[in-house]
């Protein structure tokens, strides 16, 4: 009898914990998600055995030093998209194993003293898009381990001196759109090991302290994009003292004529929302001898198309540029040989501007280009652009979608480059494929015809010669009830590699014409 109401006590005790949990879902016993319950509190009696605990999109507006009482396993605590804006004594007390802490989208004005200070292993906290206004020098103390640090989209005016007094194994930092009006040099001068500094979208005065990058000896990536800087400004940043620094954003600022010294080891500058012009930018970096960039953003940067000449990029001759975008600008023509001077250029970037056509001849000198991505302009001739590109005999990508090409696609379209892996040719007007459109291509690995005007029957020999072919698109098309048989064969034969097709309207024989090459 004794045994029978010991059973039966159990029993109950099991049936209230699987009713309490019944609106939340429980995976391999260690996982609890009770995301979008609308939750005004925190649940009582979760299962010890959790280490992951999700209650995001919940109604929680406050939390106290019982909330998580009794999960000393728990290691990840998401509490994002919730209510929350009090905290009454120390709520993550007990919660020593934790490691990721999420309070993105919260109404926490301020972070109070020691409120982690019991986190000794937590590694990431995120409390991007709160209200935070105030913190104090002991707002992090404890955060021993820290690794990763978001403070963005608050309303941060000041970082307290000492505030990571205690937090010096932090990598990376996150303060982009907040108040700050000048570099947080002291405070986060104890950060040794700092890797990633982002201050994007502050708005930083002239009268600033200099700022010492050389004391951040591990640094390779800074973001000042839009912290409105200007020419007189850049002077205070000391980058020549930053040696490891590679990765260097001064997009959206106000530079017009920069002469400050920038790192000598960058590899990705991003300049563009600037009114800098690539003259001036050339023979800034050929002064300083600045011959590492490899990645170069100049979108956006010319607003006059009689700015883009064939000297526009003499300047930069001799250095190691990889990358270049010129995206979002007003070019329409790009004159002779314009980028004879960038000789290690793998990828070339012209999406949204307004080209109309390609002189042949106009990449001359690109002899390592990869990626060529024309994407978003007006060019019409198809013939014409397979002639502009024969010297690039590298390219394997190349990216011409969103034109105003029409019509048939010609035979032996881009013979000249046999080495294409990608080609993209989606959103323009083709209304039919010739036999041999396609012909010298036989590398090519990537197809993208969707969303052009092509009418029912594609030629059956279209695609037997891109043996190579691994996805085909034509969704988007006027095919109707394509018929995979035409004068006896099937335009899908000989594609053995063939791993994705998307085709809409298909009649049932091309999906059986399909699964048959599988």
């Amino acid at each position: 009898m004794f045994q029978l109401v010991v059973i039966t006590l159990l029993l109950m005790q099991c049936c209230q914990v699987a009713t309490r949990l019944a609106v939340c879902k429980v995976y391999n016993m260690t996982q609890v998600d009770c995301s979008g319950r609308r939750f005004e509190n925190v649940p009582d009696k979760l299962p010890v055995f959790v280490s992951y605990l999700d209650l995001s999109g919940n109604l929680i507006a406050e939390i106290s030093c019982v909330s998580f009482k009794g999960l000393g396993q728990l290691k990840g605590l998401n509490l994002q998209y919730n209510e929350l804006s009090v905290t009454r004594g120390k709520p993550f007390s007990g919660l020593s194993t934790l490691e990721y802490l999420d309070l993105e989208g919260n109404r926490l004005a301020a972070i109070p003293e020691n409120l982690f200070s019991d986190l000794k292993n937590l590694k990431i906290l995120i409390l991007t898009s709160n209200t935070l206004a105030k913190l104090y020098p002991s707002s992090f103390h404890g955060l021993w381990q820290l690794n990763k640090l978001r403070l963005n989209r608050n309303a941060i005016s000041t970082l307290p001196d000492g505030i990571f007094r205690e937090s010096t194994q932090m990598t990376v930092i996150n303060l982009d759109q907040n108040k700050l009006s000048c570099f947080p040099q002291t405070a986060l001068k104890p950060l040794l090991k700092i890797n990633e500094i982002s201050l994007n979208r502050n708005s930083f005065r002239e009268n600033c302290a200099e700022v010492g990058l050389g004391h951040f000896t591990a640094l390779e990536k800074l973001m000042l994009s839009g912290c409105n800087i200007q020419d007189s400004m850049l002077d205070n940043f000391n980058f020549a003292q930053a040696p490891t620094l590679h990765d260097l954003d001064l997009s959206s600022n106000n530079l017009k004529d920069p002469d400050a010294k920038l790192p000598v080891n960058v590899t990705v500058l991003n300049v563009d929302g600037n009114a800098i012009s690539a003259e001036t930018l050339a023979v800034m970096l050929r002064d300083l001898k600045l011959l590492k960039v490899k990645s170069l953003n100049l979108r956006g940067q010319f607003d006059n198309p009689s700015q883009i000449t064939n000297t526009t990029f003499k300047g930069f001759q001799g250095t190691n540029f990889q990358k270049l975008d010129l995206s979002s600008n007003y070019i329409y023509v790009l004159p002779h040989r314009v980028f004879q001077w960038l000789q290690h250029l793998t990828t070339l970037t012209i999406e949204n501007n307004n080209l109309y056509s390609l002189s042949r001849g106009v990449f001359q000198g690109l002899d390592r280009l990869i990626t060529l991505i024309l994407t978003q302009n007006n060019l019409s001739n198809i013939t014409q652009v397979s002639q502009s590109i024969a010297d690039l005999r590298q390219l394997q990508f190349l990216h011409l979608n969103f034109n105003e090409f029409s019509g048939q696609i010609p035979p032996g379209i881009f013979e000249t480059v046999p080495s294409l892996l990608v080609l993209d040719l989606s959103d323009n007007s083709f209304t039919s494929i010739h036999p041999n459109s396609f012909t010298s291509l036989p590398n090519l690995q990537f197809l993208d015809l969707s969303y052009n005007a092509i009418q029912y029957s594609v030629p059956h020999a279209a695609f037997s010669f891109i043996t190579s072919l691994q996805t085909l698109n034509l969704t988007g098309n006027n095919l109707g009830s394509w018929i995979p048989y035409f004068d006896g064969a099937q335009p899908l034969k000989g594609l053995t590699h063939l791993k994705g097709l998307s085709i809409s309207c298909l009649s049932p024989s091309i999906w059986y014409s399909y699964l048959r090459l599988q």
